[in-house]
């Protein structure tokens, strides 16, 4: 594997050694099969299958060959000859002619030029340097081989997902390091130089075009991703879903950024989801809790072109630093959940983990999990009290975005009955402004008997209601309304089809019903007024009925080459879905026409009759 191309370049390092550091060749082996190599070009990029002369010239080159040198040098006799800068010599040669297209556009893409330039910096900076301004940064340490080892950690993130999308492997682990997420776009923090996740994805991005054009990113890192989430916050094809402890902002990294509020803006609202836990200590039932009920329904509707685990192990039973209690089993559960997205496609980045034995071990069980072998059975099953809360806050708070989601959060319907109050408020004061009487029935969601004794229905029975209604407009009509000679019903929701229910089974109340207004919301029902005996029906209920049905519902959808008109009355196509928003707006609308109808009857009695008088109307 060749990762020179991406974000290696030719650090300039003196000597052939790591600053004392000892490389193990089994790892970079075992890394190195992973990824097929890959040719570094030279000169312009150019199209695929193109004539020999106009084709490019490829440059294989990576600073970890320097890393072959004499364990014991031989001072009296100087320089061995086959000296490794060697390469180095060559490859500057090529760079400062200029013939090497080893650009930086894949790190800047998430990161500043100048955060670019600053890591890079630090290989020609002495120790002292680096020790004093590691110290004064935020959890971080810095050495003359970061920058080197950060461009192979992003570059391995890279290698791992084009792996994937090229089809040279179904799935695939990254093990790398610095890790990546908490880096900001010109920041390195909490042990990050470059946020690798973010990087990878846009490289992908922009590579493969469509074929990776919706990305998921799953962080179940212990610490919030701060860099993440600034770097696709307002990204509409990038959904980034963190489950972290939070502590109410105290927990690293510090602030209210990682809290169930961020949702992102703009385009991207909805597309950041954070599951903040309050309290470390949680455990296997937590996160499978939370996966089922939150990551996996929204990840489902997402349908990702492929899954990227920003995959810290600092959650895992053992670890010091996050105080959590998942074992490999859980993840190993957590990563079978996430294969079925996105056709399997699945990258596992690592990120933190500070514990050596837990790390391991629960990397082990991804890695087997991705390999086809099930996940174990975990220990814990009824999660903690705590954790039960913060999936239902963060559920109905991801409710306003997502429609797989429930409950729904009722709070911005609240805020609009707030401000504006009942709209139904609005229209019954027209009707008193204009003396008309008023007989205004709110129809509970459950009707109960006047024998029962319990205190709380599991669910309302729609057909019991809707005749307890129908009895209560009877009701109604034979004991107040039915002297009255000028009528207007409305029906709000569901109790427009007990209205219907109503009419249609009492023919005597059509001389005296002057309008029937309706208003049906996208989840509402709508009842058919058609008659099989009696063609006069329904002409009657097309001329006296103005139905506004909401924009979303599934008549306009089936109905298109027809007209609905005659089954359903006289529809019309709102241009709100919400309830409260379609009384709103139509408010002048329904009012003005029956205003016309009260001034066209009293025109028709004032002519009938030889002393003008006009007769309370009802609505």
């Amino acid at each position: 594997m060749d990762l020179s191309h991406h974000l290696m370049g030719g650090g300039i390092m003196d000597g052939g050694t790591m600053d004392g550091d000892v490389m193990d060749t089994t790892e970079m082996d075992t890394f190195i099969t992973f990824f097929p190599a890959r040719s570094h070009s030279i000169g312009s990029k150019g199209a695929d299958h193109l004539p020999y002369s106009t084709s490019q010239t490829g440059l294989v080159y990576d600073v970890r060959m320097r890393f072959h040198v004499e364990v014991r040098p031989e001072v009296n006799q100087g320089v061995h000859p086959e000296d490794p800068r060697r390469i180095y010599a060559i490859y500057k040669e090529l760079v400062d002619a200029g013939l090497v297209d080893d650009p930086n556009t894949e790190v800047c893409a998430v990161h500043t030029e100048r955060h670019y330039d600053w890591v890079i910096s630090l290989e020609e900076w002495d120790n002292d340097l680096l020790h004093d301004a590691g110290q004064q940064m935020d959890s971080i340490y810095l050495s003359k081989n970061s920058p080197m080892c950060a461009r192979l950690s992003a570059g391995g993130a890279i290698e791992a997902c084009r792996g994937i999308l090229n089809g040279h492997v179904k799935n695939a682990v990254a093990v790398i390091r610095p890790p990546g997420h908490h880096a900001e776009h010109d920041e390195p923090m909490g042990f990050c130089l470059f946020n690798n996740v973010p990087i990878a994805v846009k490289a992908c991005q922009s590579e493969f075009g469509d074929k990776c054009r919706k990305v998921l990113i799953l962080d179940w890192d212990v610490h919030h991703g701060n860099g993440v989430q600034q770097a696709f916050y307002n990204d509409p094809n990038v959904l980034y879903i963190s489950l972290h402890v939070h502590q109410g902002g105290k927990f690293y990294p510090a602030g209210p950024a990682g809290d169930h509020l961020h949702c992102g803006e703009g385009a991207g609202l909805g597309k950041n989801v954070n599951i903040p836990w309050r309290t470390a200590g949680m455990t296997d039932a937590d996160y499978l809790l939370a996966f089922q009920r939150i990551v996996m329904p929204i990840a489902q509707d997402f349908d990702p072109d492929l899954v990227v685990v920003s995959a810290g192990f600092d959650a895992a039973e053992g670890d010091m630093l996050g105080k959590c209690h998942v074992s490999p089993a859980g993840y190993g559960h957590m990563t079978r959940m996430l294969m079925s997205l996105a056709d399997g496609k699945v990258a596992v980045c690592l990120e933190g983990g500070y514990n050596l034995r837990s790390i391991a071990i629960s990397a082990l069980a991804v890695t087997r999990t991705l390999m086809g072998e099930p996940p174990g059975r975990v220990v814990t099953t009824v999660p903690t009290p705590s954790g039960v809360d913060t999936v239902e806050e963060v559920l109905r708070q991801q409710a306003n975005y997502w429609p797989c989601l429930f409950p729904k959060n009722p709070s911005q319907r609240l805020k609009k009955l707030g401000s504006e109050r009942m709209h139904d408020i609005q229209y019954t004061q027209w009707a008193v402004e204009r003396g008309i009487a008023v007989i205004d029935i709110n129809i509970p969601k459950h009707v109960t008997e006047v024998e029962e004794d319990h205190i709380f229905a599991a669910e309302a029975n729609p057909q019991e209601r809707s005749e307890e209604t129908e009895l209560l407009a009877k009701y109604l009509w034979d004991n107040y309304i039915d002297e009255s000679n000028q009528i207007f019903f409305m029906g709000i929701g569901q109790a427009y089809s007990s209205l219907v229910g109503f009419l249609k089974k009492n023919d005597r109340c059509r001389d005296r019903l002057c309008k029937i207004i309706g208003f049906i919301s996208d989840s509402c029902g709508l009842p058919s007024y058609r008659s099989t005996t009696d063609d006069y029906l329904d002409r009657w209920y097309k001329q006296v009925s103005r139905i506004f049905v909401a924009e979303d519902h599934y008549v306009w959808e089936r109905n298109k080459a027809k007209n609905p008109s005659k089954k359903w009355g006289s529809l019309q196509k709102s241009d709100h879905n919400d309830m409260q928003e379609m009384l709103a707006y139509h408010h002048k609308e329904v009012t003005g026409m029956l205003d016309v109808e009260i001034q066209r009857k009293q025109q028709k009695q004032l002519s009938d009759a030889p002393v003008a008088g006009a007769s309370e109307g009802e609505m």
